[in-house]
Parts: structure tokens; sequence; C-alpha cells
């Protein structure tokens, strides 16, 4: 992502939600979607932080805005992404929705037990989201997935995962 534009975001999204209310349109929600790199930690979960170049500039208030206007917070979560980045350290089940009752991952400061990588990866979201002040603004899931083919050094990307 280009950061050159970051500052323009968040002025750009409450034009557009004055340009709608302006045509008395309702139910429309305008929001931008995150890839999981804004966090600055997200492991464990409960630790979710976003960048500290991005969180005072930008997120704060956009999530202002969301929560001003009951939006979402939307992201990209691939766990593809996470599992290739640590394939030693995070099991391929846990990162495809299989594993079993051995394979299981439990915050500490929390008491909650994650059985996929997802679910770790939205709450560590979350708890950044919450980390600025902003509870109540909901996670938006805009893409998720895992890639059906990749090159010779991308381990897992195929079709049967």
């Amino acid at each position: 992502s280009n950061s050159s534009f970051w500052p323009y975001l968040v002025p750009s999204m409450i034009r557009l939600q004055r340009s709608i209310k302006s045509f008395s349109l309702h139910g429309i929600k305008i929001s931008t979607t995150h890839a999981m790199d804004v966090l600055q930690s997200s492991f464990p979960p409960s630790s979710g932080r976003f960048r500290s170049d991005i969180a005072g500039p930008i997120i704060r208030p956009m999530l202002d805005f969301l929560r001003r206007t009951s939006s979402y917070f939307m992201i990209d979560a691939y766990t593809y992404f996470a599992w290739s980045k640590n394939p030693n350290s995070i099991s391929i089940d846990y990162a495809l929705f299989q594993a079993n009752s051995s394979l299981y991952y439990h915050d500490p400061a929390t008491g909650l037990t994650y059985t996929n990588l997802l679910d770790q990866m939205l709450d560590a979201m979350a708890a950044a989201i919450a980390a600025e002040g902003y509870p109540e603004v909901r996670l938006g899931v805009a893409e998720t997935g895992w890639p059906n083919a990749g090159d010779l050094d991308q381990i897992g990307a195929n079709v049967h995962n």
C-alpha cells in the first residue's frame, strides 16, 4: 500500500458518507479494508496492537468514524500468509481448520483457547481495536482464503490445501 495516500483516507471516507447522506440514501456503510500488517503485534492475540506509525494519525480517526457511523473495520485475513512466514511454529492443520484436540493455543491473558489460526488473527485485530479505545467497533472479513497454486518456493500453496 502506498502510505502517501493514508492521510487522505479518513477525510475521503467522511466526504463519501456526507455525499450519501445528502442524497438521503440509508443503510450504506463506508469502510475500507486492511491487511493484517497494520498490526505491530498479534501474538498472543490479546497483545494485538496497531503499528505506531499509523495508530494515532490514521487508525484512531478511522475507528472514531466507524463508531459514529456504525460501520465495520474490514480486514483481509489470510491464514496462509501467517502460516507461510512461520511454518515451523504454526501447524498447517491449525491454519486449515483441521486441528484436532491436541492442536490449540491458549492465551493466558484472556483464558481463551483457539482451535484455528483465523480466530486467533481476528481476536488479535479485535484486541488492537479495543486497545485504541473502540471495543464496540465490529470486525468484518473482506477477504480470506488459501492460494490454490504458487511458485516453487511457496510451500503449501496448492489445490489440496
